[in-house]
């Protein structure tokens, strides 16, 4: 099984804190890659649900984009 992006201390926690803020819940690891979907899709309950908390969904969206790899190159 393929490990995820590795965040910094300090992003790894607001993604925690946002997960728990927008109710994803269960297995942490798998709470990440759903909230970071639905960041990057810019739609979806959890994005209200943190724009509804306070949080700067665009900002830690950015924190995000910037900390993971970028795509594989595709040939042909």
């Amino acid at each position: 099984m393929a490990e995820g992006p590795r965040f910094s201390p300090e992003l790894n926690n607001r993604i925690f804190e946002a997960n728990h803020l927008a109710g994803v819940r269960g297995d942490t690891h798998s709470d990440i890659p759903h909230l970071l979907k639905a960041l990057l899709s810019r739609e979806g309950e959890a994005v209200t649900a943190l724009r509804r908390a306070g949080h700067d969904v665009d900002e830690l969206r950015a924190s995000v984009e910037s900390a993971l790899p970028p795509p594989p190159v595709q040939f042909g």
